[in-house]
């Protein structure tokens, strides 16, 4: 029996997300029993009504909570209620509140975090800009429950943005960071920002970085984490990345595993160029890789089919992008320590037909070697 149970904000034709969410509620009620199966709740849009029909329900075997788009709160404090209900499932391990601009604030989300289980490993904080916060007093009278607040000192995994930074800087309970092992941060802050990091999570053995920021690894610091173990960062040639965040580390680091995603286009040739635009910056990390890293066991490209995003994009060819990248990385190769694994990756057009059957034929000529 299936367990997850998605809420969509498209409006699929001739039948809106509110007819599609009544027939879903309708067949729940009708058959109480099938909640008992749900361990997963996962909302594209957070609308209040959606909130709301889901919080009157008891969902006793729930494991995830993913929203999207949550709503400011309400005069009512009603919007806040329904979260708070929702998150306090008691077998509750991976949270995801992601927030519509301006919609959140500390003490909108210290009121919901306050009420979750402390059963809690995961969680996902998104949100780019902090609204005007709520008055102390009012923030009191939200958080306050009859039950003591839970101390949540099993989160081992958290996924933020630059704004949610000072907000757990701030945050002295329920939420426990310093067993976070697992960070991964999304954004383009300044270093005032990104700094409190390693004091709030000071335990971490990996670290993913997704940003366009190529200075970003600069501001973090990343000397002040000491248990760092295995870093994930973007690879990409615009903007131009120097890899100093690399080279400022001690040198007694700990670093086993690098990680590097990046575009296929980065790895092959346009017509009429006998270099791939990621040649010079392989060569570069080729070098400073080995100087930094003396423990480095393993280095991975995660490539990736990003036809959509240029119209003179190369098309997909494996046989090409391991040529390049083995090319660009010539000391990493030799120690035998680079493997490179293809995810192409779904696009929300469509491929164009002529595209697809010459990348069709590279996919049913391709063998691994």
């Amino acid at each position: 029996m299936p367990t997850d149970l998605k809420i969509l904000n498209y409006t699929p034709p001739r039948i809106s997300w509110f007819q599609r969410l009544s027939r879903l509620l309708d067949i729940l009620k009708t058959s109480p029993h099938l909640n008992s199966h749900v361990q997963t709740l996962k909302l594209d849009l957070s609308s209040p009504i959606i909130l709301k029909s889901l919080a009157d329900r008891n969902w006793p075997s729930l494991k995830e909570l993913h929203f999207r788009w949550i709503p400011s709160n309400d005069e009512q404090n009603q919007v806040l209620r329904n979260l708070q209900q929702l998150v306090a499932s008691p077998g509750l391990r991976r949270l995801s509140l992601h927030f519509a601009g301006y919609a959140w604030s500390a003490c909108y989300f210290k009121s919901i975090i306050t009420h979750c289980s402390p059963s809690l490993t995961d969680l996902s904080l998104l949100g780019r800009d902090i609204g005007c916060d709520i008055p102390s007093k009012d923030c009191r009278q939200l958080t306050d429950s009859s039950n003591p607040t839970p101390k949540i000192a099993s989160l081992s995994r958290l996924l933020l943005t630059s704004a949610a930074v000072p907000v757990l800087r701030d945050l002295a309970i329920p939420l426990d960071l310093t067993q976070v092992r697992t960070l991964s941060y999304q954004g383009l802050p300044g270093p005032a920002s990104v700094g409190p990091i390693h004091l709030i999570c000071p335990k971490i053995k990996e670290l993913k970085i997704v940003s366009q920021d190529p200075t970003l690894g600069v501001h973090f610091h990343l000397r002040d984490f000491r248990s760092l173990q295995t870093i994930e960062v973007q690879f990409s040639s615009y903007p131009k990345h120097d890899w100093r965040f690399f080279s400022e580390m001690d040198d007694d680091n700990q670093i086993s595993e690098l990680l590097i995603t990046s575009p296929h286009h980065e790895w092959q040739c346009r017509r009429g160029f006998t270099d791939c635009p990621g040649h010079s910056l392989g060569r570069q990390l080729d070098r400073v890789v080995l100087a930094k890293f003396p423990h480095l066991k393993k280095v991975m490209f995660e490539v990736f089919d990003s036809f959509g995003t240029d119209a003179d994009c190369p098309i997909f060819n494996r046989d090409a992008i391991l040529k390049h990248v083995h090319q660009a990385l010539p000391r990493l190769t030799r120690r035998n320590i680079v493997s490179v694994m293809f995810s192409p990756i779904p696009v929300p057009f469509a491929e164009p037909e002529g595209r697809r059957k010459v990348r069709d034929a590279h996919e049913a000529a391709w063998q691994p070697h």
